[in-house]
């Protein structure tokens, strides 16, 4: 596979010599990260990804998501590409970002390695300079996770992202939206508390 970038429009092409694709996870993964770090264009790199997915199965697409960050925080080390310096906040937020996004490809096996990034990155992402992006993620994991709930208890991965993430949502509702716009989202988390276990019922009533 040859990765051609268009002199004329900057635009990133894959082409497939011979019809081939990328047969391993560590290809993928590699030229994934070749295109976060070297392309400053998030709607390419996501189009690209798009383009990619058909070719792939489910499995695969775990496997690429478990070598990603791998393979970024191998650059910074002895040997790797960036060896003496630290990804900066933004590179960080990209990968991340592309992560969640190969997750998602995953299917329901890798729902929790997603959630996981998404979480983080929601967190990363500044009230200032990212607060719809902020809001967007914390929405999706409420709204992808609950119906996933099988336990209402910290040990159910899913309860835990939920919970924190409503939790999330409804403090920057009020600070951002005022008290009354947030009222429905704590109580909604006030309902829901009713029925966990008895240390979360009580850390999540703390809260509300």
């Amino acid at each position: 596979m040859q990765l051609i970038v268009s002199k004329k429009n900057f635009f990133l092409i894959l082409n497939y010599e011979g019809g081939e694709i990328m047969s391993s996870a560590e290809e993928i993964s590699k030229q994934i990260l070749y295109m976060i770090c070297e392309l400053d264009d998030y709607k390419l790199i996501g189009a690209e990804l798009s383009e990619l997915r058909p070719h792939y199965t489910e499995i695969m697409w775990g496997a690429v998501g478990d070598l990603i960050r791998v393979w970024f925080e191998e650059q910074f080390k002895e040997g790797g590409r960036f060896h003496g310096s630290k990804p900066n906040i933004f590179e960080i937020m990209n990968v991340l970002d592309f992560n969640m996004q190969v997750y998602e490809f995953a299917g329901e096996n890798a729902m929790l390695k997603k959630f996981s990034i998404q979480f983080e990155l929601a967190n990363i992402y500044s009230d200032q300079g990212g607060l719809g992006r902020k809001f967007e993620l914390y929405e999706t994991i409420v709204s992808e996770s609950y119906p996933l709930i099988k336990k209402r208890d910290t040990e159910d991965k899913m309860h835990y992202y939920f919970t924190r993430s409503l939790n999330r949502l409804a403090e920057l509702t009020q600070y951002w939206k005022g008290k009354e716009e947030s009222v429905p989202l704590w109580k909604r988390l006030a309902e829901y508390a009713q029925d966990s276990s008895v240390n979360e019922k009580k850390s999540i009533l703390n809260v509300v």
